[in-house]
């Protein structure tokens, strides 16, 4: 980069922390004028707007998140090819998005312009292939949070795991999801199951998933059941079956945690 636009950023930065806007906004437009088609140099300008966002009282918060914006739509204008650029502009919409959702208040009467929000940043994101697993996984777990809009989770869960590196642990986060809501515990079940078919250590899976269910009340069945599972995978039998012993002994369940400690002498 440019070093007079290096300096340029620099002093930007440093007057947009102080909430000199007018200064800051003068040093990033002198940067632009010296490389205009630098998409980079514009979405370098627009994160730093939202950073200091968060920041700043809400007048200069709602100014700083429009300016990114402003700068982010720029970079699209130029149409960049570098694909880790796309990503990066596509996660910052997303980040814009969440912050415009999270001052919303949680009630109904916002639901429309919610769901305006989350299409926009949406549509953005998904033009720029952003591809970013855990940004889909953030908004859907902000849209899972708003009970009135699970149907726009999912939609977002399932491009989180379409999109992921790590396919088990994003469906075991998901389960998480709905077992901790205690709104579907088949939803919960059918996402561990997807977490136990992605995970080459079935075992260790089973395990985290019957710990997760032991550590509700109501679900001690369940979390047997993927404790028995956990042990007929496993290839050290009796290390799983004390573990599952002492989360039983912990509970004062002694004669369950006597039944896996048996079966741990038995392997």
């Amino acid at each position: 980069m440019n070093p007079n636009v290096e300096s340029c950023i620099s002093r930007g930065k440093m007057y947009l922390q102080n909430r000199i806007t007018s200064k800051a906004d003068k040093c990033f437009e002198e940067a632009i004028s010296l490389e205009p088609q630098n998409a980079e140099l514009h979405f370098q300008i627009g994160r730093l707007y939202f950073e200091n966002s968060f920041f700043s009282v809400f007048s200069f918060s709602k100014l700083y998140m429009e300016k990114a914006e402003e700068y982010f739509d720029k970079v699209r204008e130029l149409e960049p090819k570098d694909l880790k650029l796309r990503s990066k502009l596509g996660e910052g919409y997303f980040n814009i998005a969440m912050a415009q959702l999270k001052q919303l208040p949680f009630d109904n009467r916002d639901f429309e312009k919610f769901i305006e929000i989350l299409n926009e940043c949406l549509k953005k994101a998904t033009e720029f292939n952003a591809q970013s697993s855990e940004a889909f996984f953030k908004v859907g777990k902000l849209c899972f949070g708003k009970g009135w809009t699970i149907g726009k989770a999912e939609e977002c869960f399932e491009n989180a795991l379409k999109f992921s590196q790590d396919k088990a642990e994003i469906c075991l986060e998901i389960g998480k999801l709905y077992l901790d809501k205690g709104m579907s515990e088949d939803k919960a079940e059918e996402y561990f199951d997807k977490t136990i078919n992605f995970s080459s250590n079935k075992s260790e899976v089973f395990l985290k998933v019957g710990k997760l269910y032991f550590g509700k009340r109501t679900s001690k069945d369940k979390a047997d059941k993927y404790f028995n599972k956990a042990i007929e995978t496993a290839e050290n039998k009796s290390d799983i079956c004390v573990e599952i012993g002492r989360l039983y002994f912990k509970e004062k369940k002694f004669r369950k945690a006597d039944e896996y400690f048996n079966k741990a002498n038995e392997s």
